[in-house]
């Protein structure tokens, strides 16, 4: 019988500047064909956000290391959904997490930041019968959103 493989998405598969860029890339482009506006404006927008939510994630976690994660991701996916929606001029949508979730997993699965050959070595792996398994400090839509990206869903 073969290991189990445990293996971390972030940093370790794939290049979080990467996954940003694309991430930031694809935001922009669809805010700007779906509510109208300037890429440009668009992009500093989702960067500015981007980077004061992560900012405030580990002003946070580093004061409150034992906070309910879930619970201020709730509350940090709302506010991101109140951003865009002040910049577009509209109220918010009945489910600001649920709008800022779908977003994401829309997102994420247009970006691919494996590093070279990580999606080949990791289907590899699996013909040769090899258990793996996934960590990440994300969410579980996070983290399936963004292999659905990679084009490694698929593996079991």
């Amino acid at each position: 019988m073969k290991p189990t493989l445990l293996l971390d998405f972030d940093g370790t598969l794939s290049d979080p500047v990467l996954l940003f860029e694309q991430y930031t890339d694809f935001l922009t482009n669809d805010f700007a064909t779906t509510h109208g506006g300037d890429t440009g404006t668009w992009n500093t927008l989702v960067r500015t956000m981007l980077w004061d939510l992560s900012q405030d994630f580990a002003d946070y976690f580093y004061t409150n290391p034992f906070a309910d994660y879930h619970a201020y991701m709730k509350s940090q996916y709302t506010h991101s959904t109140q951003i865009v929606c002040e910049h577009i001029g509209v109220p918010l949508p009945s489910d600001p997490v649920r709008f800022a979730r779908d977003t994401q997993i829309r997102a994420l699965q247009h970006c691919n930041a494996f590093y070279e050959d990580v999606a080949d070595t990791l289907n590899l792996l699996h013909q040769q019968g090899y258990t793996m398994v996934m960590a990440s400090g994300q969410e579980s839509e996070f983290l399936k959103a963004a292999l659905e990206g990679a084009g490694v869903a698929h593996i079991p």
